[in-house]
């Protein structure tokens, strides 16, 4: 009797940590694919939220479609940054975000053709957010 207990036991210890293997050499693979995936949605949305910017800076004209232009896709990968990134990554995500979001806002404020001096400004506040993005992806 006391060796069928002691293999009993056994059993279950071996399924036990089995599982806790398995669990672990599962988790592993698919948080690193879960990061990847976040870093190049958020790269993506960067050079989108770029572009969107250069076009309602650039545009003629004050258009209310233009004025009610948001940042949706930015702020999606930057939250998926967040729930899977590393916690250097989200803070330099943050720290991107920021600026992006003042460039964005600042972009919606002033609009300038491709010949005015105040481009410049911007310009600069768009290789500011350029280089917080390299520094994101090399470190």
């Amino acid at each position: 009797m006391t060796a069928a207990l002691l293999a009993a036991c056994a059993a279950v210890l071996g399924i036990v940590i089995g599982r806790l293997w398995d669990h672990r050499t599962e988790t592993t693979p698919w948080r690193r694919d879960r990061r990847a995936d976040s870093y190049q949605q958020l790269a993506a949305a960067f050079r989108t939220s770029y572009d969107t910017i250069q076009q309602i800076a650039l545009a003629n004209t004050a258009d209310d479609r233009i004025l009610a232009a948001d940042n949706h896709v930015w702020h999606s990968a930057l939250s998926s940054v967040w729930i899977y990134g590393t916690p250097e990554a989200a803070l330099a995500a943050t720290r991107l975000d920021r600026t992006l979001s003042q460039l964005f806002e600042d972009s919606k404020n002033r609009q300038h053709s491709t010949s005015d001096k105040a481009s410049a400004g911007l310009l600069h506040d768009r290789v500011t957010a350029a280089r917080q993005l390299e520094k994101l992806v090399w470190p």
